[in-house]
């Protein structure tokens, strides 16, 4: 029964994690390859919420290794969620501290 709940937890995790990577990098290259790119408009994603989707699906799924790393490849996309947060939050911490050094 967890395993069912877990692959449709999984499911919707993996979902919300591609539309955030569609939005965020797919979307803005597909209207430069149609020559739209002028009118292309930023679109936020689901922030967080694929993010918790998947641990929990990672939590349900654990004892199947296939599953645990299809869950970090989704983690991995998922440009919404905690991880991509925290990356960036530390690149620009460590990037605005270069600038600073350098004035």
């Amino acid at each position: 029964m967890s395993h069912t709940i877990g692959f449709v937890v999984l499911a919707c995790g993996g979902a919300i994690a591609f539309l955030n990577f569609y939005r965020s990098v797919l979307r803005y290259l597909l209207y430069r390859v149609l020559g739209r790119a002028d009118k292309y408009r930023f679109v936020s994603g689901l922030p967080a919420l694929g993010t918790l989707f998947l641990i929990i699906a990672a939590v349900l799924l654990f004892d199947v290794p296939v599953w645990r790393w299809l869950v970090a490849a989704f983690i991995v996309i998922d440009t919404g969620g905690l991880p991509w947060f925290c990356g960036v939050m530390l690149w620009q911490w460590f990037f605005n501290r270069q600038l600073d050094r350098e004035k």
